[in-house]
C-alpha cells in the first residue's frame, strides 16, 4: 500500500541486541484510505517484466539476510587477522598469529565462508538466468532457500570461531568482533533462514509433499 508519509507513524521500538543500525522497527497506520491503484501484491503481481520481479518474495527476503550474514563473517575474519598481529597472549612474547590453533581456525573459517558464498552466488546466477527465461522452476527455488540458509548458518560458525580466537579482547564495546557476534546472531534468527528451511528443502529432495507457498 502506497501511503502519504503523514498517514504513517514510525514506532521507534527496534531495541534488538544486534543489527541496531538497520532500524527494523514497526510502523502504525490507522484509518487510512488507499485507492486500489496505489496497491500491489508482493505475492502475485509482477510490476516490471524483469528477472528481479519474478523471484518469489520469500527467496528475495532470504537472500538479503544471507548477504548481510556473509558480510558480517568477512568482517569478523578481517578483524581477527588484524588483532592477531597486534595482540600477544598473556605470558607469551609471540603474537596471536603465531599460534597454530589460530592459524587453523582462520584457515577453516576462510574455507567455510568462501564455500558458502560461492554456493549462494552460483545458485543466484542459475535462478537469475531462469527467471529471465521464465523458467524459475521448483528445484531452483528450493536451491535458493537451501543456499541462503546454509550461508547464514556458516556465517554464524565463522563469527563464533573468530570471536573465540580473540579471547578477552572480543568482549569490549570497542571490539568489532562483539558487534559481529551480535549482528550475525540476530540475522540468523530470521524465519527465512531458520532450521525449518532444511526440513522444507529436505522434503523436496526426498520427493515428499510440501506447502509450495513457503517457497
Amino acid at each position: 500500500m502506497l501511503l502519504d508519509k503523514a498517514q504513517v507513524q514510525i514506532l521507534n521500538n527496534w531495541t534488538a541486541m544486534g543489527l541496531r543500525g538497520s532500524g527494523s522497527g514497526e510502523f502504525l497506520v490507522e484509518n487510512a484510505f488507499v485507492p486500489a491503484d496505489r496497491s500491489a501484491s508482493i505475492m502475485s503481481d509482477t510490476p516490471l517484466p524483469l528477472p528481479l520481479y519474478k523471484f518469489p518474495i520469500f527467496c528475495l527476503l532470504a537472500l538479503g539476510v544471507a548477504a548481510v550474514a556473509l558480510g558480517v563473517a568477512r568482517l569478523a575474519i578481517e578483524s581477527l587477522v588484524t588483532l592477531s598481529h597486534e595482540k600477544s597472549p598473556q605470558g607469551s612474547q609471540r603474537p596471536l598469529a603465531e599460534r597454530q590453533s589460530i592459524q587453523l581456525q582462520v584457515a577453516r573459517s576462510e574455507a567455510r565462508l568462501r564455500a558458502a558464498r560461492q554456493f549462494l552466488l552460483s545458485t543466484v546466477d542459475v535462478a537469475w538466468a531462469a527467471a529471465d527465461d521464465n523458467r524459475l522452476v521448483l528445484d531452483i527455488r528450493r536451491d535458493l532457500r537451501l543456499a541462503t540458509t546454509y550461508a547464514t548458518k556458516e556465517a554464524v560458525t565463522v563469527v563464533e570461531a573468530m570471536y573465540d580466537c580473540a579471547g578477552g579482547d572480543a568482549v569490549f564495546a570497542s571490539s568489532p568482533l562483539q558487534r559481529c557476534l551480535r549482528d550475525v546472531r540476530v540475522a540468523s534468527q530470521h524465519v527465512m533462514v531458520s532450521e525449518s528451511t532444511y526440513e522444507l528443502t529436505g522434503r523436496l529432495f526426498l520427493d515428499l509433499p510440501v506447502k509450495l507457498e513457503l517457497l
